[in-house]
């Protein structure tokens, strides 16, 4: 089989809200690919984002370490593409607990001053299968050759937010949904207050996230094509699918599409927007 070929693209979304905080990355031997959005603090009074926000800072480190073993020398590689993907998982993990030991900007409170942290999705392409994991809303989709595209992965953070949403209708503060939202939803494996489910995964440097790694793996061939994405793009993508459309084959035209997107369903602001494809 021909080597894969890939085209990427990553925009900013609200240039007044902060820098763009989405990463990809590619492993120097084309078998591992990375997609990561950062997640930042609260915005302040105003609608800014403080100096010390640091959600791309973290995505870019995580994304970078995520593909590293593609570099490694034969002897130092895992015995499977599962294997592989832990330790760069837990590497990259460890990268984020630097970040967040070194800042100086204040004490964590889970509102302007939250923990560093990123979603992420690594792809491992080996034996004419993808291996996938997946934590938060970074999306992975397959469009086969000769076969209706469909999503690898889900958005983990569907049931926490609309635990959020219900608790904004009950009166509650913006500070206390945030925390909520971060403190006890974020990494968590079990039920909260009876609901199961409702926990959603993140690189934050504490190795919470271990539990909360869903893992997909396909078939892949020749003239199959695999997207992966952040979350505004990942959700356009899914979209679609349901609406029986087709998945545009540039990243400029996904793009494109998911500002269009974002538009019709009234998004409440634009999001940072990054696709990363890989064409078999």
């Amino acid at each position: 089989m021909r080597p894969p070929r890939y085209a990427a693209l990553s925009i900013v979304g609200d240039r007044d809200r902060h820098p763009n905080e989405d990463a990809w990355a590619i492993g120097v031997g084309g078998e591992t690919y990375a997609v990561c959005d950062g997640v930042t603090t609260s915005h302040l009074p105003d609608g800014r984002y403080p100096s010390w926000a640091g959600g791309g800072v973290a995505a870019h480190v995580a994304a970078d370490e995520l593909v590293s073993l593609d570099s490694s020398p034969p002897g130092a590689r895992h015995a499977s593409p599962r294997q592989h993907i832990i330790a760069a998982l837990a590497r990259a993990d460890a990268l984020v607990a630097g970040l967040n030991a070194n800042r100086d900007d204040g004490p964590i409170d889970f509102d302007l001053h939250d923990a560093y942290s990123t979603t992420a999705v690594v792809a491992n392409l080996a034996d004419g299968r993808v291996h996938v994991a997946c934590l938060g809303d970074a999306a992975a989709i397959l469009a086969p050759a000769h076969a209706p595209p469909y999503p690898l992965t889900r958005f983990q953070t569907d049931a926490a937010e609309a635990i959020r949403d219900i608790l904004l209708a009950d009166g509650r503060e913006p500070r206390e949904r945030a925390s909520l939202f971060r403190r006890e939803l974020r990494n968590r494996p079990s039920a909260w207050r009876n609901r199961a489910g409702v926990g959603y995964g993140v690189l934050d440097g504490t190795g919470r996230y271990r539990p909360m790694i869903e893992w997909r793996q396909a078939p892949i061939g020749r003239g199959d094509r695999l997207y992966i994405a952040t979350d505004a793009v990942g959700r356009c993508l899914a979209d679609r699918i349901e609406r029986g459309e087709p998945l545009p084959t540039a990243p400029e035209e996904v793009i494109a599409v998911t500002r269009a997107w974002e538009r019709r369903t009234r998004a409440a602001y634009q999001d940072d927007a990054t696709v990363l494809i890989v064409s078999l």
